[in-house]
């Protein structure tokens, strides 16, 4: 398993570089890099808002995809800096991947960044009134888990650390992301490939209640903006998380970007910065936290 996932992560990070090619840092942006908000190697975390900023922003906080063994805040920092050029303050940070760290360290780690937020705020202009969060792919699927465990005090209790009880989201971007998790008795991460066994403790049955987030959305659920793409092979998920969100009274709305003609429109497609697309899909999500600010 190690050396598949050394494989994958340089094949990963050899797809990545070619669809940064050519992008620079752009104009206009104040950026915090390195900021530490924990005890691990891992917790850092940076910071971006735009140049003349003088009182709070509203705030996305951003969650990397990677299959949760792959991922950095640098990889998702073009990203997160143009969305910080749409009006935002930007916090992009990175956590603890797998293999090296099981289950549930990146949750984990979320957490700690939102109570980083609530020391720093007024430090690096972040509103905690509105905050808005976003995550793709194993991101996605860490940004579900959170939001259920930020409006669900039940599902919180699950979990053996501490987890914000005073914090706010307005929305929330799912984008691209394997939300669901089916593991029972006799279906087990390592079934499920590498990336799952990766992740999930080999004792993974006392922790199945946690991996049933959908179980326990309640109407405080933030609203939500899910996207996916015609060709994303995570696409069969965004719709049943639509109808969930749905049926528990929470405001969602879902969309499908691009076409079967369009290849290249397909997993985490708004990662790319040269996309006309990604950058319409990116202001129509930015537009829809803009119309939640309180």
């Amino acid at each position: 398993m190690e050396e598949t996932i050394k494989k994958m992560r340089l094949e990963w990070a050899a797809g990545d570089a070619k669809r940064d090619a050519g992008l620079t840092i752009p104009e206009g942006l104040v950026r915090h890099l390195d900021l530490i908000y924990g005890e691990h190697p891992e917790n850092k975390l940076d910071v971006y808002y735009p140049e003349g900023t003088a009182s709070l922003l509203p705030t996305i906080v951003s969650i990397h995809g990677g299959g949760w063994f792959y991922g950095s805040k640098e990889l998702y920092s073009h990203y997160c800096m143009r969305l910080a050029l749409r009006g935002f303050t930007v916090v992009n940070f990175d956590y603890r991947l797998a293999p090296e760290h099981k289950y549930p360290a990146p949750v984990e780690d979320a957490c700690k960044v939102l109570f980083w937020m609530q020391q720093h705020s007024e430090e690096y202009f972040m509103d905690l009134n509105n905050v808005f969060t976003v995550g793709d792919s194993a991101g996605g699927q860490i940004n579900f888990q959170l939001m259920t465990m930020l409006t669900n005090p039940e599902y919180a209790k699950l979990f053996p650390f501490p987890v914000p009880e005073d914090f706010t989201v307005r929305g929330c971007g799912m984008n691209c992301g394997c939300y669901f998790l089916p593991f029972s008795r006799l279906l087990k991460p390592k079934m499920m490939g590498p990336l799952f066994e990766a992740y999930f403790p080999e004792d993974y049955l006392p922790l199945i209640p946690q991996f049933k987030a959908q179980k326990f959305i309640t109407k405080d659920f933030p609203p939500a903006f899910v996207m996916s793409a015609r060709n994303d092979y995570l696409r069969f998920m965004a719709a049943p998380l639509h109808r969930i969100l749905k049926k528990k009274g929470v405001e969602s709305v879902l969309k499908i970007y691009g076409t079967k003609a369009q290849k290249e429109i397909g997993h985490v497609f708004h990662l790319n910065c040269h996309s006309e697309l990604a950058d319409q899909c990116n202001d129509e999500q930015t537009a829809f936290f803009k119309a939640h600010i309180q």
